[in-house]
């Protein structure tokens, strides 16, 4: 086997892992990085819908970096832990059916940077099917007591989900945040790599290694992020508020901008930075650390 440094796709003769074989290493990235990450998103949650409700659990989003701060701080490590049952559960099919739709994109795409857009959007549409229901009943869990002002359960939350819209609620408004996340993430990943390649590898037939794909993973996916920031506050808010509260994205949108002004579009910026930044770069690190054990033994059969 070669050097844990190793993975996928050299420039010559770029190796694409059959995309069924992709399950195992997405599952298990995706699920580490996503618990990993867990807390600082359930900030995120909680800053994203607080200027939408008349009784705030969460500091005002006008000063976004004290507000992650402060919010932390004023969150218990268990409130924090709110929804880490519906991850658990759903992250490990979502991941699988992403990474899945990742490699199958990569033989169908290429992997050039606009190659690598067609991809990131590939991948998001077909994995959205699944995510959307796990992101509706994760964000109800990390918000519920700021909404309710109460602790609930998954069971408790999935019953109240189906009543008010269905645990498909968001799904176009999840792909429109998720999809240019994505086309940005992937595109940059792979134009990354590609530099790498061609300027840094001694060989440009030779592997990136895991540690630079980590790097670009958490630059790319930092970018994007910061970038899709409004969209994931429409997003949230469509998923967790009541039907009365949030009954479109259209009034989500103009009652925020009306009541709380265009910086609130930017609420919980740096939270989402500081949770998908790092949960990306740890679950490419993974990812392509196992997908090139999956080569390995692919290749060995």
């Amino acid at each position: 086997m070669e050097s844990p440094d190793a993975v996928v796709g050299a420039a010559g003769a770029p190796w694409y892992m059959p995309h069924v074989h992709a399950v195992w290493p997405g599952a298990l990235s995706g699920l580490v990085s996503k618990v990993v990450t867990h807390p600082i998103d359930t900030v995120k949650a909680n800053l994203q819908v607080a200027g939408a409700l008349k009784r705030s659990t969460a500091p005002s989003s006008s000063a976004p970096s004290s507000s992650v701060v402060t919010s932390a701080w004023r969150m218990n490590f268990g409130a924090s832990l709110r929804g880490i049952s519906a991850v658990v559960l759903g992250t490990a099919p979502c991941s699988a059916a992403y990474y899945m739709s990742y490699e199958h994109g990569k033989q169908m795409f290429g992997s050039h940077a606009f190659g690598g857009m067609l991809t990131g959007v590939y991948a998001q549409v077909l994995a959205g099917v699944v995510f959307t229901p796990v992101d509706v009943l994760k964000e109800r869990m990390q918000v519920s007591f700021a909404t309710s002002g109460k602790h609930t359960t998954l069971w408790n939350v999935a019953r109240t989900a189906l009543a008010e819209g269905g645990l498909m609620r968001g799904y176009w408004m999840n792909n429109l945040t998720w999809i240019p996340w994505n086309a940005i993430h992937i595109a940059l990943y792979e134009e990354g790599k590609r530099k790498y390649r061609s300027r840094v590898a001694v060989n440009p037939d030779d592997d990136v290694p895991v540690t630079a794909c980590a790097t670009l993973a958490l630059v790319s996916g930092s970018t994007a992020a910061f970038v899709t920031t409004p969209l994931d506050v429409v997003k949230t808010r469509l998923q967790t508020l009541t039907v009365s509260d949030a009954p479109s994205v259209t009034a989500i949108a103009q009652r925020l901008l009306a009541r709380e002004g265009a910086q609130a579009l930017f609420a919980g910026s740096i939270a989402r930075v500081l949770s998908i930044g790092p949960g990306t770069a740890l679950s490419w690190m993974l990812y392509e650390s196992f997908a090139g054990i999956a080569r390995d033994a692919t290749a060995a059969k």
